[in-house]
């Protein structure tokens, strides 16, 4: 028997050697077909972890800091036997030179581990004018680092995840109207990839989509030219209405455009609550089918459920993801899916990619109207994007809602460019009906939402939805996206949603906060509250014991860190 156990411990551990010699292996890649090869131009998979957002928008303890080590790196090989390690870099523009080192401190140790290193722009904003200039200048020394090095195993992430073109900070809470859009991540990343080309003329560079990078299909309708271009797709599988990407995914693998899942978590989108292992299980299903290489989000003992380590050790306690995601790895020595407690899956192009237009829309997607199942009144046109145009003042379309997770209460929006004002109206078997006011933006081709309005769903996963449209005469209209999404805490109370809906309380770890009274409760005392601006500028600090109002600070987006011993943890609040 002791024979036996040693010789399965051999194989083990020959296993996570040949892991942690994976680049030597597989050297320089490239991209063909949709697929990552491997210098002998085989189809291979990266399969890893990200590291928590380094030196992130915020003041004070920076938690996802000390995990950026030399042991870690070569850990994540060796023990979890992880093939691949993302370097969220935060504050390229405030502290290049911070930055800088720590990429090519990260380059090191990845190549002494023998895995590959994806680095980093962790922003949401890197397309605006001050961040676009850092984000070049980052990706120029990083890549003439790469070349000095000779270095065959780094991946460039310009652009984490693009959400608002509203400021030159790292705001995350914007109107939809101000998203940043597809056609300004390519006038961002076209120079940058120049930038690196003129270094590594050959390297893997992955390319954040619209909104969290969520929206590979505007990428896909109008790719940037250039080889070895990945696009970044990023979910969490216990996020409502992120099932719905998988659509977009199997698209895009029946076209053969090249995804890389560079985040993605088992927790919902803020990094806490529930943790989902059979919507990760779909997923990661799902990615294994389409050969995606994909890195989980985080690598980290912060206070999230998304993170995969209880203390400062890679070899030390688990946390429920981290046990998870941890088992996944053993796909890279060569564990059969049901193994690690998956299922295999087959796509079906013939389904996923439709000679024409079916009518069927993501529901909580950016959902193309182009896309009709049947329509009155329009025409089928490109000006940016596919679009539908009124051929008289009055034109209807039809489409089914599918992948609708659960009936709840949602808020609706439409994308559209027009010459007047209109209406747009909305009806279904499933869904409330309503309607919204749809306001100039002076062209044809410049485009804007509308305000956001409430829909109730009462069927699932998939309903009928009904548009109407309303214009002063032809032609005055191109009607793009219809977008769906949860509403929110702040939500809620604007649209006055009543009990079971209304979600007003952020929990946390003996905190909480409820958005209705701007009021944090604690359970514990002894503790202290810092707020910040989303510049990390400390605006207010108090005991933490009982209550703690923060009617007093001026309405907008802070984020709360709350301290207490040697716990840290935060969040994200919204005052009105």
């Amino acid at each position: 028997m002791l024979k036996i156990r040693a010789f399965f411990t051999f194989l083990f551990a020959l296993a996570l050697a040949n892991a942690a010699n994976f680049t030597s292996t597989h050297g320089k890649l490239s991209v063909s077909g949709g697929k990552i090869l491997n210098k002998s131009n085989q189809e291979i998979v990266l399969r890893g972890m990200s590291l928590y957002w380094y030196n992130g928008p915020w003041g004070g303890v920076q938690p996802g800091n000390d995990f950026y080590t030399s042991n870690v790196v070569s850990g994540l090989a060796n023990n979890w036997g992880a093939n691949v390690v993302r370097a969220a870099i935060g504050n390229v523009q405030q502290n290049p030179s911070n930055a800088l080192s720590m990429a090519k401190s990260m380059m090191d140790w990845a190549n002494s581990a023998g895995i590959y290193v994806i680095i980093d722009n962790h922003s949401h904003t890197a397309h605006r004018s001050a961040h676009a200039t850092a984000a070049n200048n980052f990706f120029r020394d990083v890549s003439a680092y790469v070349k000095q090095k000779s270095y065959t195993h780094v991946l460039y992430e310009i652009y984490n995840e693009p959400l608002c073109d509203n400021d030159q900070t790292n705001n995350i809470n914007c109107n939809a109207n101000q998203r940043t859009t597809w056609a300004q991540i390519k006038t961002f990343a076209q120079p940058v990839i120049t930038t690196i080309r003129g270094n590594d003329p050959d390297g893997l560079i992955i390319i954040g989509t619209p909104y969290y990078s969520s929206n590979i299909s505007a990428a896909r309708n109008d790719p940037i030219s250039g080889k070895n271009l990945l696009y970044a797709l990023h979910f969490y599988a216990g996020e409502s209405g992120h099932g719905n990407y998988r659509e977009a995914l199997k698209a895009a693998y029946c076209a053969n455009f090249p995804v890389f899942v560079s985040e993605w978590g088992t927790s919902p989108a803020s990094g806490n609550g529930t943790i989902s292992t059979s919507n990760s299980n779909t997923w990661i299903s799902l990615l294994e089918a389409a050969k995606v290489s994909h890195a989980n989000w985080s690598l980290s003992n912060t206070n999230e459920t998304s993170a995969a380590l209880t203390g400062t050790s890679i070899t030390g306690g688990l946390t429920n993801s981290g046990t998870y995601v941890k088992n996944l790895m053993r796909l890279n020595s060569g564990a059969t899916l049901s193994a690690v407690g998956l299922t295999a899956q087959t796509i079906d192009c013939g389904s996923s990619v439709p000679t024409g237009p079916n009518g069927r829309i993501g529901f909580g997607t950016n959902g193309s109207l182009a896309n009709f199942l049947s329509k009155s009144g329009a025409d089928s046109v490109f000006a940016k994007y596919n679009a539908l145009v009124n051929k008289s003042a009055t034109f209807t379309a039809s489409y089914t809602f599918t992948g609708i997770e659960r009936p709840g209460t949602y808020l609706i929006q439409f994308y559209t460019g027009s010459t007047a004002n209109g209406t747009v109206s909305w009806s279904g078997r499933g869904i409330s009906s309503g309607q919204a006011q749809i306001t100039s933006s002076g062209a044809l081709d410049t485009y804007k939402y509308t305000e956001p309005q409430l829909i109730t769903v009462t069927e699932s996963p998939e309903t009928p939805l009904n548009l109407s449209f309303n214009m002063p005469s032809a032609n005055t209209l191109h009607a793009v996206y219809v977008y769906t999404y949860t509403a929110d805490s702040l939500d809620s109370i604007k649209f006055n949603i009543s009990s079971p809906v209304q979600r007003l309380a952020t929990g946390g770890k003996h905190w909480t906060f409820d958005a209705a009274t701007s009021v944090f409760i604690f359970e514990k005392t002894g503790g202290s509250l810092a707020i910040y601006n989303l510049r990390g500028e400390r605006k207010a600090i108090f005991p933490a014991s009982g209550r703690v109002s923060v009617k007093s600070l001026p309405a907008g987006a802070y984020l709360a860190v709350y301290r207490h011993g040697s716990e840290f943890n935060r969040k994200t609040i919204f005052l009105k």
